[in-house]
Parts: structure tokens; C-alpha cells; sequence
């Protein structure tokens, strides 16, 4: 679910999570020339992002902003194994980050997104994706209209 909302003015913010996870390099490796000690006042300070002495679990992921009838999309997510493979091999040993799930929660309409793939249309199209794709399979076959937000038309056989 979403984190935090804050309204300032007329533009409201939202805070969104990606995914946290355990960074896997211990942080006397992250940065070796920085004391463990050194860590201590942030340790104390934010005992989520470090759950244990040598650990750090740092959070991905953005801000939706909404104001007159805009929204914007600050992503700072990890992505997934399809969209981004190798950052999250590395940073998540592999987990996907959820901020489509997120982006939904928060009723982030396909037309507030710029173009972010088929996976991110089909999130904030939710139970209607199906539907949308088999209208667009029949009167958009060639998938002429595509420079959106796309719908993939359905691949038919020859005829």
C-alpha cells in the first residue's frame, strides 16, 4: 500500500515503495574507508534501513504527483526481472519490486503514465485489460494507433 500522502497546496504527493531488501554487500565492503562506528547515529536514527550492524536495506521506489488534473510519475522503483534484469539480480538476489501493485492502489490511470510497456498498461487497466485488448484486436488489428499508452492487439492467425 501506499506509504505516505502529503498535500501541499493544491498538488498532493504520494509516496510509493518499490521493494526493500537487504543490500547484499555488507556495508564495511560498500565503503570501506568508513569506520563501522561511523554508521552508529544512522543506525539509531533509522533502525529499518539498518537492521543489523553491517547491514544495510535501502528502499526503492517513487512519487506520484497529482495536482489539476495531472499526475506525474517520479520513479526511482527497481523494476523487474523483464523491465530491469541485471539491477535486480544484483540489488534484490532476484525480487521483483511491486509499484505497479502500488501505482494501482492509488488509482494511477493509464493516461497519467507516459510510455512505461505492456506490463504497467495491463497494472493500471486492471480487470478491464483483457476486455480493452480485444477491442483494440478488433477494430486496431495492425495496431496503427500505438503511439500512447499501447494495447497490444491479440496476435491472430493468417487468413
Amino acid at each position: 500500500m501506499p506509504e505516505s500522502r502529503l498535500s501541499i497546496g493544491n498538488v498532493e504527493i504520494v509516496g510509493l515503495t518499490d521493494i526493500e531488501v537487504d543490500f547484499p554487500l555488507p556495508l564495511t565492503q560498500l565503503f570501506p574507508h568508513v569506520p563501522l562506528a561511523a554508521w552508529a547515529p544512522h543506525q539509531q536514527r533509522y533502525p529499518e534501513v539498518f537492521p543489523r550492524p553491517d547491514t544495510w536495506r535501502p528502499h526503492f521506489g517513487g512519487f506520484l504527483l497529482r495536482s489539476q488534473g495531472r499526475t506525474i510519475l517520479v520513479d526511482t522503483g527497481m523494476g523487474s526481472t523483464v523491465t530491469n534484469p541485471g539491477a535486480v539480480a544484483m540489488f534484490t538476489g532476484g525480487a521483483d519490486g511491486h509499484l505497479l501493485e502500488e501505482l494501482h492502489a492509488v488509482a494511477a490511470y493509464v493516461n497519467d503514465l507516459g510510455d512505461e510497456g505492456e506490463e504497467r498498461a495491463q497494472s493500471a487497466y486492471g480487470e478491464n485489460y483483457a476486455r480493452l485488448v480485444a477491442l483494440k484486436t478488433k477494430y486496431d488489428p495492425t495496431n496503427f494507433f500505438r503511439l500512447n499508452q499501447n494495447l497490444t492487439p491479440m496476435r491472430t492467425a493468417p487468413q
